[in-house]
Order: C-alpha cells, then sequence, then structure tokens
C-alpha cells in the first residue's frame, strides 16, 4: 500500500530526529534540523486528525494508531476538561507511538504540555494564547498553528508567525469548532468557497469543520488539497477504514492543490 510505504519513509526520518524542546535564545544545528524536518513533514501532510476521548469509540491510544496506520500524517490531541497529569500522561503516550509510526504530533492549547512532551508543535484558537507568547514558551523549533475563521484572520496569522492554520468551519458540524480545533465557539459555516481564495496561501492550511467522505470533493474542487477531521475517522466504528478512504481520496506527492474545477 501506497500509504504504508509512505508512513515506512516517515519512519525511519522521525528516528534521525524528532522535535527536540529549544529555547528561545537560538537555534543549534540540532535544533535547525529538527525544525526543517517537522515543516518539511508539515508541507507533505494532508489528513490532520483530532482526538478527543469522548468523541472515540474505541480507546483513544488504539485510535490513534488505526488512524496512523490508515494514512492520517499528523495527529492532534485535544482534552479540554482532562486535568493537566493525565493529559501529559497521554501525551507522552502518543508521542511516543507517533515517533514510531511516522507522524506529527501536535498539542491543542497547553504549550507547556507540548514542551513537556516533546510534542511537534501547539494549536491554538483564536482566544488562547498569543503565537508570539507561545514562540518564546517553545522556541523557534516547534510548529505553531492557529485555527481562523475568515480570510483576514489567515493573513494575521501568517503575519504574526503561524506555521499552519486551520480554516473553517466549511460545513455544518454537529461537533462546535470551537471543540474540534481550539478555535471561537462558531458553528456557522463559512462555506467551501473560501478556500479559492487560499489557493496561494504561503503556508500550510488545512479545512476543518464537518468534512467527510461525502462532502470531500466539494472541498477538492475548490483547490484545497489538506483536511482536519474529527468524528470523520475517530468516531466510526472502523476508524481505519475511514481513514484510508480520506487519505487515498486526498493529493499525495507533490503540491497538495487539487485541480481547481469550475465553482
Amino acid at each position: 500500500m501506497l500509504a504504508k510505504s509512505s508512513h515506512k519513509k516517515r519512519r525511519e526520518d522521525s528516528d534521525r530526529g524528532i522535535a527536540a524542546s529549544g529555547g528561545p535564545s537560538g537555534l543549534s544545528t540540532s535544533e535547525s534540523e529538527d525544525r526543517a524536518l517537522a515543516l518539511s513533514l508539515l508541507e507533505g501532510a494532508r489528513l490532520y486528525v483530532i482526538l478527543t476521548s469522548h468523541l472515540c469509540k474505541s480507546p483513544i491510544s488504539e485510535t490513534a494508531r488505526l488512524a496512523l496506520q490508515g494514512g492520517a500524517d499528523i495527529l492532534q490531541l485535544r482534552e479540554k476538561e482532562m486535568s493537566d497529569g493525565d493529559f501529559l500522561r497521554l501525551a507522552l503516550e502518543l508521542r511516543e507511538l507517533t515517533a514510531r509510526m511516522g507522524g506529527l504530533f501536535i498539542v491543542n492549547d497547553r504549550p507547556h504540555i507540548a514542551l513537556e512532551s516533546g510534542a511537534d508543535g501547539v494549536h491554538l484558537g483564536q482566544e488562547d494564547m498569543s503565537i508570539g507568547e507561545a514562540r518564546g514558551l517553545l522556541g523557534r523549533d516547534f510548529i505553531i498553528g492557529l485555527s481562523c475563521h475568515s480570510l483576514e484572520q489567515a493573513r494575521q496569522a501568517h503575519q504574526e508567525g503561524a506555521d499552519y492554520i486551520g480554516i473553517g468551519p466549511i460545513f455544518p458540524t454537529q461537533t462546535k469548532v470551537a471543540s474540534a480545533s481550539g478555535g471561537l465557539p462558531s458553528e456557522q459555516p463559512i462555506g467551501a468557497e473560501i478556500l479559492y481564495h487560499l489557493r496561494n496561501f504561503p503556508i500550510p492550511y488545512f479545512a476543518i469543520g464537518g468534512i467527510n467522505l461525502t462532502n470531500l470533493a466539494e472541498v477538492t474542487r475548490v483547490g484545497a488539497g489538506r483536511v482536519a477531521v474529527c468524528s470523520a475517522v475517530i468516531s466510526q466504528d472502523d476508524v481505519l477504514n475511514a481513514t484510508l478512504q480520506l487519505s487515498q481520496s486526498l493529493p499525495r506527492g507533490g503540491d497538495p492543490k487539487c485541480q481547481i474545477k469550475e465553482l
């Protein structure tokens, strides 16, 4: 399988250097290499899966393993109600799993846990710690993502130094996008057309919000080749198959942009 082969290569890359917890006062050679590796994996990522235990039908660690096996490139751990101690224990487990299987690991909204667990980065919402504050805490080599709900917010995120953005909600969703991406508590879909205006955006962007196999074509037809999903994978009876189908429906290799079809 193509997905399995891709993960084998990325696992070998990961073995050569997992993102280090670099300090804010400059980069060593190894830290520079770690960031370059992490950004390379981010650039190549297509499928981003958000994990939250109360939405998983199976234990979260098993769900994570199956998602990676099925072709997920990035896993984000989001647990708003979990204590820091329990969150850290779970984050360490997922860090080991993603390192072994070749995926990026992102922590939602808790930069200190990202640092302690050795995660590849942190994802912030519009009302969370600023990108500058997070960068000061984590250092240059950590990936920082931001939830955005408009073109204006997307452009601002890039100006402030975000490494990627999540943009949505694209479609109506049963779970609040605030719950999925750490963003503002808005459930009003912004529509897939906004993605057309991001087709030349300078950093990776992931469409999020109500995306599933049924409506994925509406996202890819406007040129978006990266998506973030939650229930479409983790709430399914067959997590492996759900992930495989989504992964195989997204572009792989080279430019992540899909061929834009007439709107």
